[in-house]
């Protein structure tokens, strides 16, 4: 989910609901402050010695100590308000840098966002580690994919030695 499609549903909901993210069975405390929206551009190569490149979106949440949760509306003026100031911001998948407790960051892909009882819940979904090259391959090997050659590498059948 980009950040403008994430403004988009919470636009659907109550602009004075209470917004509340939550991670590993964990809401995020009351008083929490949404520290930062950064976008970053990435150049890598991975194991099987492929370059990439890519952009990425992320936001940064610190864990509260108490007091009232953010307002929809409030976050929804923030979010648009990052977006004008820093282009392509909110047109790639948004991740989430956050821990319960501010104790171990941990990224997380952003999930459901639900209303009840008049709050607003964004599930924030474990995102694990993982290989490029064997992510790649099994995506080929299962006929996800089709369009590239084989990954092979490291972790993929032994085409190609790692790096």
């Amino acid at each position: 989910m980009t950040l403008k499609e994430f403004t988009i549903q919470l636009k659907t909901m109550p602009s004075d609901a209470e917004l509340i993210f939550a991670a590993e069975g964990r809401q995020i405390s009351g008083g929490y402050h949404l520290t930062e929206f950064k976008l970053a551009r990435i150049e890598s190569v991975d194991c099987a010695a492929r370059q990439s490149a890519w952009v990425e979106a992320t936001m940064q949440l610190l864990d509260g100590t108490g007091g009232d949760f953010m307002k929809v509306r409030k976050f929804v003026a923030i979010a648009e308000k990052s977006t004008e100031l820093v282009e392509n911001l909110g047109d790639v998948a948004l991740s989430v840098e956050f821990s319960p407790e501010n104790a171990g960051m941990r990224v997380y892909d952003m999930g459901a966002v639900t209303l009840d009882h008049g709050q607003v819940f964004v599930d924030l979904d474990t995102r694990a580690a993982g290989c490029k090259p064997k992510t790649d391959y099994m995506r080929i090997a299962s006929g996800a994919v089709t369009d590239r050659p084989t990954a092979g590498g490291c972790c993929g059948p032994a085409t190609t030695s790692c790096c």
